[in-house]
């Protein structure tokens, strides 16, 4: 699969290369917007700790399979949501004023 992949990329213009490129990134931001959003819900119901977990960093880390860094960074998001920006601001950069 991964060799289709790459065959496939080396058949697009420069300009489909980054358009694509654009398109993960805004991809992955709206789904790093929502992951947080769904970790500090579950952080707010203590949902973790009723599945056996002592935090939402082992939670992440164990039940989620996220890295270490990874789950560290996560349950620092939930800690502190109104940091973090929202899905459609992470998708689309405003305009500096």
């Amino acid at each position: 699969m991964q060799n289709d992949i790459l065959t496939s990329l080396t058949r697009l213009s420069d300009a489909e290369l980054v358009a694509r490129l654009k398109s993960l990134v805004a991809r992955e931001r709206d789904a790093t917007a929502y992951l947080v959003a769904h970790l500090a819900e579950m952080d707010t119901r203590d949902v973790h700790l009723r599945e056996g977990y002592e935090s939402l960093y082992v939670y992440c880390r164990d039940a989620l399979g996220l890295s270490e860094g990874e789950s560290y960074t996560a349950s620092r998001w939930r800690a502190r949501p109104a940091g973090f920006p929202s899905s459609s601001r992470c998708s689309r950069r405003e305009p500096s004023t």
